[in-house]
């Protein structure tokens, strides 16, 4: 069996299944809600214009992402992404550096993997952070802090070995990483409202 309905808009007359009776459905010409009659209110004998119901439209989902003032980046966030870089940059010159230092070929291939590994670490960082991705907030933080301590022993070890006049620049260099390091975990630390939850 089939009901007549009206499309109040833009007056087209459907015939829908019986199945439909007492539900709301969309006007295909025009997207008005049209209320089904309960009971058939008209005859069968027109069935060329066939009605499709569309399904409902689920609400949006709520991102996660907590609300921010504007589209703008905080701050903090841009400190801590431009320490990154300067890290990277770092890590680039270090890698430079170790391939016309006077070591054997196993020593050099050893800090060239290296490098490239802490290359890796601040590149995935760099887009966690960018994302705002909470995953990366802590255990970046850590890592920061870890490579001040270790970084900086080891950075001490190898200039006290190295000729004088490479000295201050070693140094330089483990002071730079420090400070990257150190500001980059406390514009992190401060932002914590930046990351998801």
């Amino acid at each position: 069996m089939t009901i007549s309905v009206e499309c109040e808009g833009c007056q087209t007359v459907f015939k829908v299944g019986d199945h439909l009776a007492g539900k709301k459905i969309r006007c295909k010409h025009c997207s008005d809600v049209i209320a089904v009659p309960a009971e058939d209110s008209g005859d069968d004998a027109d069935e060329d214009e066939e009605f499709e119901e569309r399904p409902a439209r689920m609400p949006r989902k709520k991102s996660k992402r907590p609300s921010r003032s504007g589209s703008s980046m905080p701050l903090a966030i841009i400190l801590a992404l431009t320490c990154l870089v300067g890290m990277m940059g770092l890590t680039v010159l270090d890698g430079l550096g170790s391939l016309f230092i006077g070591q054997d070929a196993a020593q050099r291939g050893g800090m060239i993997v290296g490098l490239a590994i802490r290359m890796l670490v601040e590149v995935v960082v760099f887009i966690g952070v960018l994302r705002g991705s909470s995953g990366t907030r802590v255990p970046s933080i850590v890592l920061a802090l870890l490579f001040c301590v270790v970084g900086g022993l080891s950075g001490m070890a190898m200039a006290s070995k190295s000729p004088p006049d490479e000295r201050l620049f070693i140094y330089g260099e483990v002071v730079l990483q420090i400070l990257l390091r150190l500001v980059y975990a406390g514009a992190v630390g401060m932002s914590s409202d930046y990351f998801e939850e």
